[in-house]
C-alpha cells in the first residue's frame, strides 16, 4: 500500500492523459526537428517555430494548468489565470467531471471556481465492469449514488476534498474568513506570444 502523501509537500494534479500527451508531443517535435536538420540543414531549421509553437500549446493546455496543493492553501492553475486559495477562503470542494471549489473572493463575493485540468472522475466503462465481473468474485450491483460516491474516493482529486474537509473540522470558526487571490499566467501569455510571434516571422520574412 503506498504511502499517504507528505502534507508539507506541496502535491501537484493533472491528468495522467495530458502529461502523457505533452512529453509524446514533446518528443516527436524534437524528432521533427533533429531530421529536418539533418535532410536540409539549415533550411530545416525554418520548421523549428511552427514546432515550437505547437509544443507551447500542447504545453499550455495540458501540462502547465494543474491544481497544486499545500498545507493550507490550493492553487489552480488554468491557462490563463491562477487562484490561490487559503482553505480559509474555501466554503466547499466538489469533486464530479471536473474539480469545483466554492470560494470568498477579493471582493468578498462567493464564487464557484473550476479545476478544469484537475483529475476528475473516470468515465463509465461498461467494458471495465464486464472485465470485473468475469474475475470470478461476488458480482455486485451498484446504485448511481454509490457508484458516484466509488468514483469520488477513487479519483487522485479526493485527496483535495479530504484534506480541506480534515482542515475545515480543526478551524470551523476560521471558514470563510480568507479571501481567494487570482492572478494572470504571465509566463505561459509570454511563452505563447513569443513563440507566436516567431512562426509570424517566418512567414513574412
Amino acid at each position: 500500500m503506498p504511502a499517504a502523501p507528505d502534507p508539507a509537500a506541496p502535491l501537484t494534479l493533472r491528468p495522467r492523459s495530458a502529461e502523457v500527451i505533452t512529453i509524446v508531443v514533446a518528443v516527436a517535435a524534437a524528432l521533427l526537428a533533429l531530421d529536418a536538420v539533418l535532410r536540409a540543414g539549415l533550411t530545416g531549421a525554418l520548421l523549428l517555430p511552427g514546432l515550437l509553437l505547437l509544443l507551447a500549446v500542447v504545453w499550455a493546455l495540458l501540462w502547465a494548468p494543474r491544481v497544486v496543493l499545500h498545507r493550507e492553501s490550493l492553487q489552480i492553475r488554468n491557462v490563463w489565470r491562477t487562484h490561490v486559495l487559503p482553505f480559509t477562503a474555501i466554503r466547499e470542494v466538489r469533486l464530479g467531471a471536473m474539480l469545483r471549489v466554492d470560494a470568498i473572493t477579493a471582493d468578498g463575493t462567493e464564487q464557484t471556481l473550476t479545476a478544469w485540468n484537475a483529475p476528475g472522475l473516470r468515465r463509465d466503462n461498461p467494458l471495465r465492469r464486464r472485465e470485473a465481473a468475469a474475475d470470478g468474485g461476488p458480482r455486485v450491483r451498484m446504485g448511481p449514488e454509490e457508484r458516484l460516491r466509488k468514483d469520488q474516493r477513487d479519483s487522485r482529486s479526493a485527496i483535495v476534498v479530504d484534506r480541506v474537509e480534515a482542515w475545515q473540522e480543526h478551524h470551523e470558526a476560521e471558514v470563510g474568513t480568507g479571501r481567494a487571490r487570482t492572478r494572470w499566467n504571465v509566463p505561459v501569455i509570454a511563452v505563447l506570444g513569443v513563440t507566436l510571434l516567431l512562426v509570424v516571422l517566418r512567414a513574412v520574412l
